[in-house]
């Protein structure tokens, strides 16, 4: 039986199961812990590496160097110093020579006045102060050398209301005659609907003496109505008085110098351009007053004729309830291309330019 033990050993499929078995076995007795193997030869030596902490201190930077820089300033000697106040001394004399912006009043009228406010700033503040009136005026240097026309005939729309409903017609016609006179006759009358409630024709007649000055009214009538009704002024420039005469009676006062009627101040602009003179009396032929016109501005205006370049200059009186308004075209030396009058209770009424015919004095 044991010669059938050895030869079975040599049996390959004997011996691998034998092998097999005794692997199993030795796994198992390393689990149980009862074989202990040493792997430790297969680690790799450890290094020890000691570490120490310390803190960091930065070396002072040398800036405390820098401080030597105002040792320079010290080493300079008192004595430069008093040059350098001499020498300030004469920049102080061209600063009083800053009075050449007074030269600017060149600029002539005195309408500004409220811009000299800014005066009270430095020089940089009067650079404005020539700059803004310069629109104002711009206009009176370039027409300083116009020729007054020798005849003006102007046609108007005569609007009333917001929206400017259009009520009648009115034509101007101003001529000046070769006798040293002139005549202006103005002629107004209610078109369309409107002429249902406004009938007869306004009529405006202005007569007197071209001067070196400009317009002198002799007389003025205002016509109106059916009935008639009239209002005239009769001008004395020798005696220097003045008879208004209405259907009430007539009145005579002391004639202001430079007095206008209602058509001839308009009319006047060709002759002493406006803002040289603003302050204006004025007769309608039932009273003279005086009327202090202002400066609106410079603006554009939309006609029938196309659009115009105007001056726009107002009159309030002293309630401030009525307004008189007037656009005077620059292209056409200051002839009215545009009225409007605001009444107390704020209706409007305005003449608007459809057509202007002019001939120049020969």
């Amino acid at each position: 039986m044991l010669n059938k033990w050895i030869a079975s050993i040599g049996n390959p499929a004997i011996r691998r199961a034998a092998l097999a078995l005794l692997l199993s076995l030795l796994l198992h007795l390393v689990l149980l812990g009862f074989v202990h193997v040493d792997l430790s030869f297969l680690e790799p030596e450890k290094e020890t590496v000691n570490v120490r902490f310390a803190e960091l201190v930065k070396p002072p930077e040398p800036v405390p160097e820098e401080p030597s820089l105002p040792e320079p300033p010290a080493d300079e000697p008192v004595k430069p110093s008093e040059p350098e106040q001499v020498e300030s001394q004469p920049q102080d004399e061209p600063a009083e020579m800053d009075p050449e912006p007074e030269r600017s009043p060149v600029v002539e009228p005195v309408l500004e006045d409220a811009s000299q406010q800014p005066e009270t700033g430095d020089v940089a503040a009067d650079v404005p102060e020539e700059i803004q009136p310069e629109p104002a005026y711009v206009p009176n240097v370039v027409d300083a050398d116009a020729q007054p026309y020798n005849f003006v005939e102007s046609e108007f729309d005569i609007l009333r209301g917001a929206d400017g409903y259009k009520v009648g017609q009115s034509k101007v016609r101003y001529e000046a005659r070769g006798d040293g006179t002139y005549l202006l006759v103005s002629e107004s009358e209610a078109k369309g609907f409107a002429s249902w409630f406004i009938s007869g024709t306004l009529l405006q007649r202005s007569e007197g003496l071209v001067t070196e000055y400009g317009l002198q009214p002799h007389s003025f009538l205002y016509q109106y109505g059916k009935r008639n009704k009239t209002q005239q002024a009769v001008l004395d420039w020798e005696q220097g008085r003045i008879t208004l005469e209405t259907d009430k009676g007539s009145k005579s006062s002391r004639l202001p110098a430079g007095t206008q009627d209602l058509l001839s101040f308009m009319y006047q602009f060709m002759y002493v351009p406006p803002l040289r003179e603003m302050l204006l009396n004025i007769t309608n032929g039932k009273r003279l007053k005086a009327y202090n016109y202002s400066f609106v501005g410079e603006e554009d205006l939309s006609t029938k004729m196309g659009a115009m370049r105007v001056m726009h200059i107002e009159n309030i009186n002293d309630d401030g309830e009525e307004k008189t308004e007037l656009w005077l075209a620059l292209e056409y030396n200051y002839l009215p291309v545009k009225i409007r009058k605001t009444e107390e209770d704020g209706s409007v009424i305005e003449q608007v330019i459809t057509s202007i015919n002019t001939e120049f004095l020969q």
